[in-house]
C-alpha cells in the first residue's frame, strides 16, 4: 500500500508544476503583450502630439502663387484664420469648396499642403468674355460659359465686347455664339481679322445681330445679322462671311452692312425669301448714306 500513496504523491507534485509553469507562462505572455501595447500607446501619442499639436506642424505661410489678381488678397485674408492650427487638421477639400462658392471669378481652385508648416494655393480665373446688359439690370462680366465674374476679383480686359440679352432665356445662345466666334477668330486671315466685335445683340426669338469695328470693309463699324445660332451650321456661316469680306476688300468697296440670315439655303415660305435664299445681302455705304438723308428729309 505505501508504494502506491507515494506514487500518488510524485504525480500531485508533478500536476502542481506543471500548472504553475503554464500560469506563468501566461503571465509572462501577458505582460509582454500589456508592455507592446504600453509602448504602441505612448508612441501613437507621441505622435498625436507632435502632428497636431506641436509647433512643428503649425500653419505658419499660405503661398499663393506670383499672382497680383485682386482675389488673391481676399484668398489670402480667408486663410489667414487657419494660421496657427495644425496642417493636418485643416481640410483641404473644404476650402476649396468654400473658396469656389464665395469667389464665382475662381473656375478652379487647388490646396495642397507643402510640409512642415506651408499651404500652396493654385487657381484658375474665369476670362471676362463680354460685358452682358440684361434688360435694365446693371451689366455683368461673363465667361465663354456664361458663368457671371464679379468685377471687383478681376482684372477687366480693355475691349470688351456687349452683349445685349433680351432676357435671361437667350442669354445662353448669345455666350455659344461668343464662344464658337472666339474660337473662329484665331483663325481668320480675312478683312475681319483686324477688326474686333464690339458690340452683340440677340432679340427675344434668339437672333444674332453684332457690330464689326476696326475693319478695313470700312471706316465706323459694320453691322453684321448673323441669324439664329446653330452649332452645326457655324462654319458654313463663318466660312461665307470670310468669302464675302475677301470679295469686298479685293473691289475696294466699304459697307454698313452685311446679312447672313438666309445663310445656308434652306427652304422658302415666301416668294421673297425665296429669292435671297443661301445669299449674303450686303449694303455699301453709299447706300445707307444716301437712305439716311431720304429720312431726314
Amino acid at each position: 500500500m505505501r508504494p502506491r500513496r507515494k506514487q500518488k504523491v510524485v504525480l500531485r507534485a508533478k500536476v502542481r508544476a506543471e500548472r504553475w509553469t503554464r500560469t506563468r507562462t501566461s503571465l509572462l505572455t501577458v505582460a509582454k503583450y500589456g508592455f507592446i501595447c504600453s509602448i504602441m500607446a505612448w508612441g501613437a501619442s507621441a505622435i498625436y502630439q507632435l502632428l497636431y499639436h506641436s509647433d512643428f506642424f503649425m500653419l505658419k505661410f499660405v503661398d499663393i502663387g506670383t499672382a497680383q489678381e485682386p482675389i488673391t488678397q481676399k484668398i489670402s485674408q480667408e486663410l489667414a484664420q487657419y494660421t496657427g492650427q495644425s496642417t493636418f487638421r485643416i481640410s483641404v477639400s473644404e476650402i476649396e469648396r468654400s473658396l469656389l462658392q464665395k469667389h464665382p471669378a475662381l473656375k478652379s481652385v487647388s490646396l495642397s499642403r507643402s510640409l512642415p508648416d506651408r499651404l500652396k494655393v493654385e487657381y484658375e480665373l474665369r476670362i471676362p468674355a463680354a460685358k452682358l446688359i440684361l434688360g435694365n439690370n446693371p451689366p455683368l462680366l461673363v465667361d465663354l460659359e456664361g458663368s457671371a465674374i464679379p468685377e471687383s476679383e478681376t482684372v477687366k480686359p480693355d475691349g470688351l465686347p456687349i452683349l445685349v440679352a433680351a432676357s435671361s432665356a437667350t442669354v445662353s445662345g448669345a455666350v455659344q455664339f461668343l464662344s464658337a466666334w472666339s474660337d473662329a477668330r484665331a483663325d481668320m486671315t480675312t478683312a475681319f481679322s483686324t477688326g474686333s466685335l464690339s458690340k452683340a445683340q440677340i432679340d427675344e426669338s434668339g437672333e444674332i445681330s453684332f457690330y464689326i469695328s476696326q475693319t478695313s470693309l470700312s471706316s465706323s463699324t459694320v453691322r453684321v445679322v448673323w441669324g439664329h445660332f446653330n452649332k452645326s451650321e457655324f462654319a458654313e456661316k463663318f466660312s461665307k462671311l470670310e468669302e464675302v469680306a475677301e470679295d469686298l476688300k479685293a473691289k475696294s468697296m466699304q459697307v454698313s452692312y452685311i446679312s447672313l440670315r438666309e445663310v445656308p439655303h434652306k427652304n422658302s415660305s415666301t416668294m421673297e425669301d425665296a429669292r435671297i435664299a443661301g445669299k449674303v445681302v450686303v449694303r455699301p455705304v453709299q447706300e445707307t448714306v444716301r437712305t439716311n438723308k431720304r429720312k431726314s428729309k
